[in-house]
């Protein structure tokens, strides 16, 4: 993994200009016997270990089988980490960013996800690579929010791994769900430690997990950001007021080809 290569001039990246090199490692599919049922595992390689990505219905083996398609600016983006890094992942989905993140550079990682079956898998998928996280790895199944309290949680899609799941309406929504949410002080209390690199990727509720982080940013130094692409100027503006300095605006890739016009991905830094 380390011909990623790291881009530090700010710039709109098109997947066509052969900037992310990625290699794809081939995976091996096995069979992991748990107390009571059998869970196919897509298995991978990092730094030497075993990285595991279990699949359980449809959409996690599209995770786990193109991983390094779906979004290889973000992996680049972890090469950035070390292993003095606290990463908060915020929408950790099923944990197959967080988990590789915590393979490849040794950091520890803070995964949160309050939806219950993204956290299901996500939390089988830390039991699956426990002995190569070797306690570096957390996984809460809530959100972070100004004030703690239960809220619902829209849906389109309803299934682990799927998107479109915020705390907000959803056009086309078919359910809610009842979601916790804490803010950052509770969080902290519990010894959990403060992040210095944050992953954001909450379909749309990113002003509350901002407003949540408010407190933190001076502690932050690396952030990379979904977010809608008609609101791009007011999260430049929100980050610099913190000290942080856009490097990079990307398209968001589509499996199924093409890219989502209606969202980028941002990396921000502090001090660039």
């Amino acid at each position: 993994m380390n011909n990623i290569r790291r881009q530090m001039n700010v710039r709109t990246c098109d997947r066509n200009d052969n900037e992310q090199d990625l290699a794809v490692t081939d995976f091996n599919a096995v069979t992991v016997h748990l107390h009571s049922e059998k869970v196919t595992v897509f298995r991978r390689e990092v730094n030497g270990q075993n990285f595991d990505l279990a699949v359980t219905n449809g959409r996690t083996k599209v995770w786990a089988e193109r991983f390094f398609e779906i979004e290889p600016e973000l992996l680049n983006w972890f090469t950035n980490l070390n292993s003095d890094d606290v990463l908060w992942d915020l929408g950790a989905s099923i944990g197959h960013f967080a988990i590789y993140a915590c393979l490849l550079t040794h950091c520890k990682v803070i995964a949160f996800d309050p939806d219950p079956q993204n956290f299901s898998i996500l939390n089988l998928n830390q039991f699956l690579n426990r002995e190569q996280l070797n306690g570096r790895f957390t996984a809460l199944n809530f959100g972070i929010a100004p004030e703690t309290r239960i809220a619902d949680m829209s849906m389109r899609l309803f299934g682990a791994g799927e998107h479109t799941k915020r705390v907000h309406a959803v056009e086309g929504e078919i359910f809610r769900q009842k979601i916790a949410l804490l803010n950052v002080t509770d969080v902290t209390a519990s010894r959990i430690p403060p992040p210095t690199a944050v992953k954001i990727d909450v379909d749309g509720s990113e002003e509350i997990v901002l407003a949540a982080l408010t407190g933190m940013f001076a502690g932050i130094n690396r952030v990379f950001i979904e977010v809608p692409a008609s609101r791009i100027e007011y999260f430049c503006e929100f980050f610099r007021h913190h000290g942080l300095t856009l490097l990079e605006n990307h398209d968001v890739v589509r499996l199924s080809g093409g890219y989502y016009p209606q969202i980028r991905n941002l990396v921000f830094e502090r001090g660039r």
